[in-house]
Order: structure tokens, then C-alpha cells, then sequence
């Protein structure tokens, strides 16, 4: 029997342990994957050993896992035999309840007949009044003990948080009250990192905030993931990524897994690697660590910025860590004076007790020094073993200086949106306080909260900014601007300038960092132009070495003579600013497009330039550009080009310059809102398409942004006009009712279109899509395609707009996804309610994945795949079918199969027998919840189909078996789909056509290898799908 200590150590070190695993799991995943794509022999071969290393590591964490539950379960077989004497109280306490219940009710009626009977009316009331209350109080009796049990349980697991809360921080105040009794040095210490980094720095803006937050106000936790040097990207800006793991995750695991004692943190500039390391310093400073984690160690927290003491480490053989650590603090200036004693930090390194965070591999410039200060660090951490360090650096930094033994890698990740929204209201909150001298109240809560939901909200709707707002460094750019400059996007042009000069220069000057090319930020950024002007005239982005060289050759003689070569001058600027990603050997582009475009427009304007716009203005590849341009200029040219040759295209970008340019002349104003205005009321069919389109395609333009793959439409519903413009494209029939004829009544062109069915409006969203690829809206070529449908009920709740009220049951409001290419079929015959196509084509897709993936079932099926197949079932059947709908029916049936004491293995057939799901419907409108799709089994339907194909040799009729049934019961007409799985085996597996003519038994044999090949030799018979398939559905949390 264990005592309440010894279960709580246990229970703390399963916690421990089962966070160990999860990271150990990650890691593996990760070597797992750098070894597929890896080329060198020599780094496979390290590859492998390590992998082989760390998979033993895990074998050894689940042994102790298991050994540790075997332990809490052995403590608790006595307990267990209490609660099934428990249960036959309460089940003897029943009986008795319901006697006691009949007892009582017939008692009380006997007592009530019997003063009616001798005319007491009064008495007979009383009695009837208690019994009844008696009778009720019995009846819910049931209820009320559940309910105190809940609410007691509630109050019981809020207090144990509430005391474990309080018991932290009285434990960590009665620390530092004795670290100033006993250890005066150590509290001065720490009182001095407090004084050092409780600011939050921004280096080198030009813009700088008119206060200074704290940062323990305003930080945001990073994200960090595991993974190899080589899978890291090199980009200023990167699309939002999943995951949460923080580095204090990693920080609680040092005591059980010795690699988390050397990480290198690796992230591209303005990632916040540096704020990090001074938030942990702070923290630590602090002594709030358990609030970070519940199993962070004391650390003793020492921070050294390699760029300031590369001097000192290479001016002498190896200066010993705690020697320089002593000296710095000694020596350097400090808000506090510090003597600490002798051996002080010597004894502490030795014995665990210091976290050491080295800052900035890749500040150090020299990349001799660079080297030198690496082969140190390995010295130190060898002779330091049982002390934590963090190491950080930009990617190149890392790898032209790497340490020599093999540290724990990690990546941090950029900000997701929430992390975005949260950093821009703890910034908004801390400057209103500080502005308004006042203390956090309703009323600075309110201040801050408006000008935070502004700037969040001008972020969303512009896709540029939303993009960069995912680096910390640049979001903190952009809050600082609006806050000071003036409302986003109109100032957006001043935010690149700022950018610019920032990266380029500003943030190496402050922070003390000297380059070998010594050039002003306005000469960088004039060669700059001209790389960015040319390779726009060349709609590209991408460029090799070679060609940079030749664009910038002549203007960068002409700023720096012949002291900088090209070359040289490339490779600069993307290790030192970021502005330029090398994306793979020798091929480069600007680290997003909207710097390229903004550098483009200010070269147009310095060179007096702007006939090359005027050329582009039916151009989208040049939206952006024309916009950056127009903010800062006069736009007549630019519009009476536009007005001269009406476009969708041109007539779009001229009426979003009209709002955001710095002048227009009044009759070019008049002449432009004439157009698009008073066209979508005009006779003329070809002004009011005009018209039309190109309000429609503004709004496509306009959406607000949710996270990488979502957007939604926050300006109003869609019009007549725009449906209209769907209904003559198509032809379609799909008009409301309360229309005369397929046209909107007149005067209506700007109303809001209404009534229309659930169906019409998934084909206007289909016709959507294929209206803005040919406008080149949207591109048709990418991996992942947009695509259009009707917000939800959530979606419109969480983003709500004034219209929302009168028209969300009968409008359309637009959300717009991202949808991997290969589910663009699919998605088709769903909005299509084409379900049958639909059902194929889910077992045709899900077969797919499992091959190329190389697994057998759904256990390890991709979450986010069958995340994508779920939503668009769920989507277009409006929640009547799909994965999640199966798998919540399957789960409440195989809970009453399991009562009833039926075998596992009967639950499948049982349940899809019950819920009618291998009937066949005419109607398919009929068919019960969750009868689509039927993934369970017609995975196995399309391997017997192929094998059908193949025996008889034929290309239209297929045996066709259904799973349960036994036999060849019935002849489907399978014929349409089977040939568009044929097509299909012709595209992907052999590029090629084969004809039907095709007599060549060599090819034929050839083509059915593929074909074999391509679905694996699995026999899926052998799984229990439905079972496995709810399983992982929940592991996914789908």
C-alpha cells in the first residue's frame, strides 16, 4: 500500500516520463526523416547510429513507463474491491429506494382518503402537499446526489489547483527571502538580471514605441519543434505551422534525458531567439519557472552574447567558462555592483545548478572567430556535463561554425494567429497603461482593446502583412508603426521603408555587429531596387547567382566602386538581413513577394518610371506593386490608362488606388466611380458584366484571414448582381423563387441576393471557384487549390458583420479554403451531391494515401487527411454524413454492444447492420446518418474490382461484392466510375493514354504491374476498420 506521498512522486514522475516519450517519439520521427531525404553516406551513417540510439532510449522510457503504471495499479487493487462492494450497496440502496418510495406514496394517499372521508379538507391538503414534496424529493433524489458529487468534485480539483498555485508562489517568495539571508551575492545576482532584461528591446527601430513595455507583460511563448539542421527554413517569413511545444518542455526533461543538456536553437532573424534566452534569464531572475512548467528545475540563469566576448575567447587558450563568467560580471557594467565569491559560479557549473544561454553564433562576423568560439563551446560543455546549455543562431551561422559533438536541435517556429493576436493586445494594454499613467482598469482595457482589434483586423485583411505579421520582429514593426504613424494598410509603404533599413542596417549598428562590406542602408537598398525592378519585368521571383550578379553589377559599382563584388554582396545580404533566401543551391528570391514589390515601386518612382506601370495595369502580377506606387503619388496616369482600356483586372487595381492613392484628378475620380458604379444598374450587358466583375473580384480580394489555409468574407453578403453574373455564365436554372425570370428585378442590382437553396448556392460556389482561376484570382497551379463555400453557423458567430442578422439564414456569405489538390474531385461531387462519385472517389483517395505512405490500416492513417475527407462530408451533407458522424454513432452502439457482453469481434457487423448501413437506396436523400461514406469496406470493393478487371480482361462491367453479404448478390452499374478509375491509372501510374484498341499483351501486363503495385498486396479483410478507423479518429481529435 502506497502512501499519499509515494503516489504523488509516482504520478510526478509519470507525467515526467510520459512528456519524455512524446519528445522522444518527435525525435525519432524527425532523424526518421532527415534519413530519407539524406544523400551524404557519411551523415546517414550518423543518421542511423543515432536513430539506433534513440530508439533504445525509448524502449528504456517505455519500460519504465509500464513498471511505474504496474506500480499504481498494485496500490490500487484495494480500492477497486471497495468500489465493487460500492456498487452492490447502491444496488441493494435501489431496491430499498423503490420500496421506500411506494411505501411512502401509499401511506400518505391512505392518510389523505382518510380525512376526506370525516370531511377534515385541510389535514387532507397537508398530507397530500408532503407527500407529493416527499414523493419528488425521492424521485430526484438520484439527481441531486449527482449533482453535489459533481460540484463537490469540481470545488475539489479547483482547490488542489488553487493550493498547488499558492504553494508555488509562497514557496518561491520563502527562496528568495532566503537566497538574501543566506546567499546575499546570488539575491543581488538576480535582483541585477531583473533590473537588466525586465524590458522588452526592440533593436535598432526607427520607429521606436513611445514607451517601453515590460517584458514579462508582453512575451508571448515561443514554439519550438525538433528537427535537423537540414529539414530547417532559412525564411524571414514562413506560413504558420501546428504544434506547441515550448522550450521549457525540454528544460523539465534534463534531469532524465541527458541530450536536452546541450540545445541549439535555430531560427532565421527576427524570430525572437534573443528574447527568448532573456525571458528564460528573467524568469529564472524571478524564480516563476514552476509556473512555466510544473517540473522546470532551479536553474541558475547566466546569459553571454557571444559577439561581445568572442574578443576574450580568442584572445586566450580556451578561457575557462566559469573564469569568463566571473570576469563579465565583475568587470562589465551592471545596474548593480557584483563581487561574486570564489568558485562561486565554478561550484554551481560543476554541480548542475546553471542554465547557460550563449547568444548569437551567427553575430560573431569573422567566420575564423565564428569557428574558434564553437570548438570553445564544445570545450565547455565537455567540461561541464551535468549543466544545461542553450546555444542559438541563424541557420548559416550554425552551419559554417557547427559544435563538434551532437547537440539537441530546435527550430522555432513561427507566430500562429493566436500568438499574433495575443502579443498585439499585451502590447496595446502595457503602452495604454504606461500612456495614461493609470493602473489596468475597465477603461484602459477598453482603449487598448479598440486599437488592438483595429490593427488585428487590418492584419487579417491583408494578406501581405498577415504574412510577416508571423515574424515577431516584423509584428512588432508593424504594432509600432500603427501606433505611431497612422492607421494599416494605408502606411503599410512607410512599414516597408522601415523594414528595409532596419535589416539592412540599423539592427547590426545597435547591436555592435561590423560586416566586411560596409555600406549605408539607402546604398544596399538602391542595388536592391534595381535586382527587384528587373526581376518584376521578368515575373519571377526566383534567381540563380549568376543572373543577380549581372542586374546589380552596374549599380553596385556606381555606389561602392569596385570595392564589393556581386557576389559577395548577395550572399551579405542574405546572412546579414534575411531580405534574400537562398531557397536551394545557387537559386535565390526576396524573402516575400511584398518586398520585392515595394522595392520595384520606390526604383519607378526615384527613376521617374511610371510608363513601365501604365504598360503592366492589365497585369495582376503587378497589383501590389501599382498599389505601393500609388500611395505616394499621383494616380491619374495610372487610372486613365485603366479607364482607356476597362478590364477586370485594369478597372480593379484603378478603384483600389483610387482609395489609396495621394491624389487623382476630380474629373478622373467622377469618370472611374461612373463606371463601376452606375454599371451594375445599366442595360448594356457587357458594361454591367464589367461591373460586376470587377466588384466581385474585389471581394474575393478582401477577405479576412483566419490562419493559412481559411479566410472569410467580413464586407457584406453577395449581391444580385454577382449571383447574376454566376446565372449567365452557366446557364443554370437557380434563381430564387420570388424572381419573374432568371434575371434580378430591377433597381436590385446592389441588394443582397436571398432564398436561395443549399444546393444552388454549393454551385455558385463551385462556379466560383473556376470563375477566379480564369482571372487569375486564384492559381491552378499549386499543390493546394481555393476553393469556396457558405460560412457556417460558428464561422459566422466567431467573425459576425452588421448583415449577419437579417440575411444569415437566407444569403450567401463566402469562406474561402485552401484544399490540397488532390481532394479537388472529391470536393467537386460533394458540393455537387454527386454522392455515390463522392463515395468512390473517398476509397479511391484514402487507398492512395495508405500506399504512398507505405501503411496497411488506419492506425496510422495521416490526421490531417482524415481531417479534410471529414469536413467535406460533414460540409455538404450538412452534418448528416461523414467520418466523425460514423464514428460518434459507431461509439455509443459499441458501448451498449460491450454491456450486453457481445465479443469485439461481432461489434462491426452489429452496428452497420442496426444503422442500415448495407441497404441500398434509391433515394439516397433517405439514408440514415452515417451512411456515408463507406470507407470500411469499399477500400476492400476497389481491390476487388481491379482483380475483376484484370481476370475477365474487360473495361466495363465489374463483379461487384459487398462486404457482409456473401457473394456475388447483385451486378452494379459501376461501369462510369471504373473507367474514371482506369483514367486515373493512366494519368498517374503510366503518363500516358492507352487506347482501347490495345492489343499488346506485353503492355497490358505491364500496365496491370503498375497497377498492382500501386494498391500493395495488403489484405484489409484482416483489420476491423471501423474499430480501428474510431480509434484513430479519436487520436486525431476529429
Amino acid at each position: 500500500m502506497l502512501s499519499d506521498e509515494q503516489r504523488r512522486r509516482l504520478e510526478e514522475e509519470k507525467n515526467s516520463f510520459e512528456q519524455l516519450y512524446k519528445l522522444q517519439n518527435e525525435k525519432i520521427a524527425t532523424l526518421r526523416s532527415a534519413l530519407v531525404i539524406e544523400t551524404d553516406p557519411l551523415r546517414k551513417f550518423r543518421y542511423e547510429h543515432q536513430m539506433k540510439n534513440e530508439e533504445t532510449e525509448l524502449i528504456r522510457l517505455n519500460g519504465r513507463l509500464d513498471e511505474i503504471e504496474r506500480q499504481l495499479q498494485s496500490a490500487q487493487s484495494i480500492p477497486v474491491m471497495s468500489k465493487i462492494a460500492r456498487r452492490r450497496v447502491m444496488f441493494f440502496s435501489k431496491s430499498l429506494h423503490n420500496l421506500l418510495l411506494l411505501f411512502l406514496v401509499a401511506i400518505g394517499l391512505a392518510i389523505t382518503v382518510h380525512f376526506v372521508l370525516n370531511n377534515q379538507f385541510a389535514a387532507a391538503i397537508l398530507f397530500l402537499v408532503l407527500t407529493l414534496i416527499l414523493t419528488l424529493l425521492l424521485i430526484a433524489s438520484k439527481f441531486l446526489i449527482q449533482f453535489i458529487t459533481h460540484i463537490s468534485q469540481k470545488w475539489d480539483a479547483g482547490q488542489q489547483q488553487l493550493a498547488s498555485h499558492l504553494a508555488n508562489k509562497i514557496w518561491s517568495e520563502m527562496e528568495l527571502i532566503c537566497w538574501k539571508l543566506t546567499s546575499q551575492f546570488q539575491a543581488k545576482y538576480y535582483k541585477n538580471l531583473v533590473y537588466t532584461y525586465r524590458t522588452y528591446r526592440t533593436q535598432g527601430l526607427k520607429t521606436p514605441g513611445a514607451f517601453t513595455p515590460d517584458l514579462g507583460k508582453v512575451f508571448v511563448p515561443l514554439r519550438v519543434s525538433s528537427k535537423s539542421p537540414i529539414q530547417m527554413s532559412r525564411g524571414l517569413i514562413q506560413k504558420e505551422t501546428s504544434g506547441n511545444l515550448k522550450i521549457w518542455d525540454f528544460l523539465a526533461g534534463t534531469n532524465v534525458q541527458p541530450a536536452y543538456r546541450c540545445m541549439v536553437v535555430i531560427a532565421p532573424p527576427g524570430y525572437g531567439k534573443t528574447t527568448l534566452l532573456e525571458h528564460l534569464s528573467l524568469t529564472y531572475a524571478k524564480n516563476l519557472q514552476r509556473q512555466q512548467h510544473n517540473l522546470a528545475p532551479k536553474l541558475i540563469p547566466i546569459l553571454l552574447y557571444l559577439r561581445k566576448v568572442s574578443d576574450k575567447i580568442k584572445s586566450s587558450q580556451d578561457p575557462n567558462l566559469a573564469q569568463l563568467i566571473t570576469e563579465i560580471v565583475k568587470n562589465e557594467p551592471q545596474s548593480l555592483k557584483l563581487d561574486p565569491p570564489l568558485q562561486w559560479f565554478e561550484d554551481r557549473l560543476k554541480s548542475g545548478k546553471c542554465l547557460v544561454m550563449l547568444d548569437g553564433l551567427d553575430e560573431v562576423a569573422d567566420i575564423a572567430v565564428r569557428k574558434k568560439v564553437s570548438e570553445w563551446v564544445d570545450v565547455q560543455v565537455r567540461a561541464y556535463p551535468e549543466t544545461t546549455f542553450i546555444l542559438t543562431s541563424r541557420p548559416y551561422g550554425y552551419e559554417e561554425a557547427p559544435l563538434a559533438q551532437q547537440p539537441f536541435f530546435l527550430e522555432v517556429q513561427p507566430f500562429n494567429l493566436q500568438q499574433m493576436e495575443e502579443f498585439i493586445n499585451n502590447w496595446y494594454l502595457q503602452n495604454e497603461i504606461i500612456r495614461q499613467g493609470r493602473k489596468e482598469d475597465p477603461g484602459v482595457q477598453a482603449d487598448a482593446k479598440r486599437k488592438a482589434t483595429d490593427l488585428i483586423g487590418r492584419i487579417k485583411y491583408n494578406q501581405a502583412l498577415a504574412s510577416m505579421a508571423l515574424n515577431p520582429l516584423l509584428l512588432t514593426m508593424i504594432a509600432t508603426v500603427h501606433d505611431n504613424r497612422g492607421a494599416l494598410p494605408g502606411s503599410r509603404v512607410d512599414l516597408y521603408a522601415e523594414i528595409c533599413e532596419v535589416l539592412l542596417v540599423r539592427r547590426q549598428d545597435v547591436k555592435g555587429i561590423v560586416y566586411p562590406i560596409q555600406l549605408t542602408a539607402t546604398q544596399k537598398q538602391s542595388v536592391l531596387q534595381v535586382l527587384a525592378l528587373e526581376l518584376m519585368q521578368q515575373e519571377t521571383r526566383e534567381f540563380t547567382s549568376d543572373i543577380g550578379e549581372q542586374i546589380i553589377k552596374q549599380e553596385l559599382i556606381s555606389v561602392a566602386g569596385n570595392t564589393v563584388q556581386p557576389k559577395d554582396f548577395l550572399k551579405h545580404i542574405e546572412q546579414a538581413s534575411g531580405l534574400l533566401l537562398e531557397k536551394r543551391q545557387d537559386l535565390y528570391e526576396f524573402a516575400h513577394k511584398s518586398f520585392q514589390e515595394y522595392l520595384t515601386a520606390v526604383q519607378v518612382k526615384d527613376s521617374s518610371n511610371e510608363q513601365v506601370l501604365i504598360n503592366n495595369i492589365n497585369n495582376s502580377w503587378w497589383d501590389e506593386t501599382i498599389r505601393l506606387y500609388a500611395a505616394k503619388n499621383d494616380i491619374s496616369g495610372l487610372i486613365g490608362a485603366a479607364l482607356q482600356n476597362p478590364t477586370i483586372i485594369s478597372l480593379r487595381i484603378a478603384y483600389d488606388c483610387l482609395l489609396e492613392g495621394k491624389s487623382v484628378r476630380a474629373n478622373i475620380r467622377q469618370q472611374l466611380e461612373s463606371t463601376l458604379l452606375s454599371g451594375l444598374d445599366s442595360p448594356d450587358p457587357q458594361i454591367f458584366q464589367l461591373a460586376a466583375e470587377v466588384k466581385l473580384a474585389r471581394r474575393l480580394n478582401n477577405f479576412v484571414r483566419i490562419d493559412e489555409q481559411l479566410a472569410i468574407d467580413s464586407d457584406s453578403y453577395i449581391t444580385c448582381a454577382e449571383y447574376q453574373l454566376f446565372l449567365n455564365k452557366t446557364g443554370e436554372r437557380c434563381q430564387p423563387k420570388h424572381w419573374q425570370s432568371n434575371t434580378f428585378p430591377v433597381g436590385d442590382a446592389k441588394k443582397t441576393i436571398t432564398n436561395i437553396s443549399w444546393e444552388n448556392a454549393n454551385k455558385f460556389c463551385l462556379w466560383l471557384k473556376s470563375w477566379s482561376e480564369k482571372q487569375g484570382l486564384n492559381s491552378k497551379l499549386t499543390e493546394s487549390l481555393t476553393f469556396y463555400r457558405l460560412a457556417t453557423k460558428d464561422e459566422t458567430e466567431q467573425h459576425s458583420i452588421k448583415d449577419d442578422q437579417q440575411f444569415k439564414e437566407t444569403g450567401i456569405r463566402l469562406f474561402k479554403f485552401q484544399l490540397p489538390s488532390k481532394y479537388s474531385q472529391l470536393a467537386y461531387y460533394l458540393m455537387n451531391g454527386e454522392w455515390l462519385e463522392a463515395d468512390l472517389e473517398t476509397a479511391w483517395r484514402m487507398l492512395q494515401v495508405m500506399n504512398v505512405r507505405g501503411i496497411g490500416g488506419f492506425s496510422e492513417f495521416p490526421c490531417e487527411d482524415l481531417r479534410i475527407i471529414d469536413q467535406l462530408w460533414v460540409y455538404a451533407s450538412k452534418g448528416q454524413w461523414g467520418l466523425s458522424v460514423q464514428k460518434s454513432i459507431y461509439q455509443n452502439f459499441k458501448q451498449k454492444l460491450r454491456e450486453k457482453g457481445r465479443k469485439k469481434s461481432d461489434w462491426f457487423r452489429e452496428s452497420v447492420e442496426q444503422f442500415g448501413w448495407l441497404k441500398n437506396y434509391e433515394e439516397i436523400s433517405k439514408a440514415p446518418s452515417g451512411y456515408l461514406p463507406k470507407i470500411t469496406y469499399k477500400i476492400k470493393n476497389i481491390e476487388i474490382s481491379v482483380k475483376e478487371m484484370k481476370k475477365k480482361e474487360t473495361k466495363t462491367i465489374v463483379g461487384f461484392r459487398e462486404r457482409g453479404k456473401g457473394g456475388d448478390e447483385r451486378l452494379r452499374q459501376l461501369q462510369e466510375e471504373i473507367l474514371k478509375l482506369q483514367r486515373k491509372y493512366r494519368r498517374e501510374l503510366r503518363g500516358e493514354e492507352w487506347e482501347e484498341s490495345e492489343r499488346d499483351e506485353k503492355k497490358k501486363k505491364e500496365f496491370w504491374g503498375d497497377v498492382e503495385e500501386y494498391l500493395g498486396r495488403r489484405n484489409y479483410e484482416n483489420i476491423n476498420p471501423s474499430e480501428e478507423l474510431a480509434q484513430r479518429l479519436i487520436e486525431c481529435n476529429i
